[in-house]
């Protein structure tokens, strides 16, 4: 008799694994639909709860942003507004049942860009009954954007970023700081050249200019109730003492981590400072490119 009715929960089981996973299909085909079309009526198909990670890849660099409870719907309500459809299908489309819920995994074909970036999303059935869009991890391709500042330094920066102009600032005592910065969706980036009139580049401390673009940053966001995590300054290839790699990571009170990252590097003319500050996933490989493209002009 046991034997029968473990039997029985078994059928039972399998019954309901198997009509989840045909509603999981059903969801994710408007949601692809949808997708494609503006159609306001995905958002109906995603928890507002949903988190997940962004990842841009170019096949060798990864930059990964962790997307916190809230944010892909937020991200799909921004896309809504701008009207643009996704001409990208998903392809080799799988569907796998777990206990409580229904993973979709498979990849994005982006056709202007001619990228093949793996997805995986994750289904599952609220408190009502309805199943939606819990978790989302999608791959998109890695752009780069040339940036030039201040006639005086250029270099190529992973990602698509919009430039600000910024005027040199003349700090007193013959230094003179020429600041530039942009901003793209994931965060944003800044970058200064510095000239003392009185002092040579290798006079000074590479490593006590990191703290001067981090400093009123990690201010601003331990007032607003982060806390500062321990700090990492090195170089940013060993035995280099003219480029200084650094991390300032700080969590939020929602347990979000911010960063402030990047590099310190001296010619016989500057010291110039390069860094981002956003949720990304910090990548010394993305730093050792930038490093590489930067130019004197």
């Amino acid at each position: 008799m046991k034997k029968l009715i473990f039997a029985i929960c078994l059928l039972l089981a399998a019954r309901v694994s198997a009509d989840d996973l045909t509603l999981a299909k059903e969801i994710f085909g408007k949601f692809a639909d949808y997708q494609k079309n503006d159609d306001p009526r995905i958002l109906d198909l995603v928890a507002a709860d949903c988190s997940g990670r962004m990842v841009q890849s170019d096949g060798t660099l990864e930059i990964v942003t962790l997307v916190p409870p809230g944010r892909f719907r937020q991200g799909i309500e921004a896309s809504l507004k701008k009207k643009e459809g996704n001409p990208n299908p998903y392809e080799d489309v799988e569907y796998k049942a777990h206990k409580d819920s229904v993973s979709v995994s498979g990849v994005v074909q982006f056709v202007k860009d001619d990228f093949e970036g793996p997805f995986q999303m994750t289904l599952k059935k609220d408190e009502g009954g309805a199943m939606k869009i819990r978790y989302a991890m999608i791959t998109f391709p890695l752009g780069s954007t040339p940036i030039k500042s201040h006639d005086l330094f250029e270099f190529v920066m992973p990602g698509e970023w919009k430039t600000k102009a910024a005027k040199k600032l003349d700090i007193g005592e013959g230094r003179t700081v020429y600041p530039g910065g942009a901003v793209s969706d994931s965060g944003s980036l800044g970058y200064t050249a510095f000239e003392d009139g009185k002092t040579k580049p290798e006079d000074h401390d590479l490593k006590e200019f990191p703290w001067v673009v981090a400093g009123p940053l990690l201010k601003k966001a331990k007032q607003g109730g982060g806390k500062e995590m321990p700090p990492f300054i090195g170089e940013l290839t060993p035995g280099n003492k003219d480029q200084v790699y650094f991390i300032y990571p700080v969590e939020g009170p929602d347990k979000e981590v911010m960063r402030i990252h990047g590099i310190v590097m001296r010619t016989d003319a500057r010291i110039y400072t390069i860094f981002a500050k956003g949720t990304a996933t910090v990548n010394k490989d993305l730093w050792l490119e930038v490093a590489k493209s930067f130019k004197e002009l």
